[in-house]
């Protein structure tokens, strides 16, 4: 049943009412949701006013505008909202670290998983073209170029497990990732990133399951270490 809407923070009331309509199923995938008339009746709110929650559930790509038809609810996954809603956060350093922990999680828990069994010839040479472009970026002392090639690195791997879901999480942490991660890809470090890179590469070629697993923990728990350090140096 749809309610008045009391006229305190309105559009964010709208917003609220609707999407408890959705969520709960009253409003199904695909289906037609009632007209703006309809709904301004009901809630007692202006047009004007519900236009801009549903301009909201528009931008978000949760309800789909057609003209001259009126409004539907779309069909969208989880991994929908996660792209839409990770590039917007801006991280402090302290933040940084919590982040790298998830990913440090998605990492390990891939890891954990049959990638030795699921890993293609494709993925295996890409990783092996990524691990020998980290090594002409740390000679040519290019920062950028070898940060790219490492987290390409991890995302290949993660795609090996085939879980959306965790594929797309980690797409979402690499891009957020990006400012902090410079901050500890200095020379000394590099060195001992491309060994534990190759060593995880060696275990998915040789298929020794539980070699992958220690060295892709034992470097991501290096990374969470050197930025616990320099959020500690700050």
């Amino acid at each position: 049943m749809i309610k008045p809407i009391p006229q305190n923070n309105v559009v964010d009331t709208i917003f609220d009412e609707i999407m408890q309509h959705i969520v709960s199923g009253e409003w199904k995938i695909g289906s037609k949701i009632p007209s703006e008339n309809e709904l301004a009746a009901k809630m007692q709110v202006s047009r004007n006013s519900l236009r801009q929650a549903l301009n909201r559930f528009n931008a978000l790509g949760i309800i789909e505008s057609r003209h001259g038809d009126g409004s539907y609810v779309k069909s969208v996954d989880l991994t929908f909202y996660l792209k839409n809603i990770f590039p917007m956060v801006i991280l402090s350093k302290y933040d940084a670290l919590n982040v790298y922990q998830l990913q440090k999680a998605i990492q390990c828990e891939a890891a954990s998983s049959c990638v030795c069994d699921l890993c293609t010839q494709e993925q295996l040479q890409e990783l092996t073209e990524l691990v020998e472009e980290m090594k002409r970026c740390d000679k040519m002392d290019d920062e950028d170029g070898f940060l790219q090639a490492d987290m390409r690195y991890h995302e290949v791997f993660v795609e090996i497990t085939r879980n959306p879901v965790l594929i797309s999480i980690e797409q979402c942490v690499t891009q957020i990732m990006k400012g902090p991660l410079r901050t500890i890809v200095y020379p000394s470090v590099r060195g001992d990133s491309i060994l534990m890179h190759e060593m995880v590469l060696r275990g998915l070629r040789d298929k020794e399951p539980h070699s992958v697993y220690h060295w892709m923990c034992a470097h991501m728990c290096d990374v969470v270490t050197r930025l616990d350090t320099c959020h500690c140096e700050d």
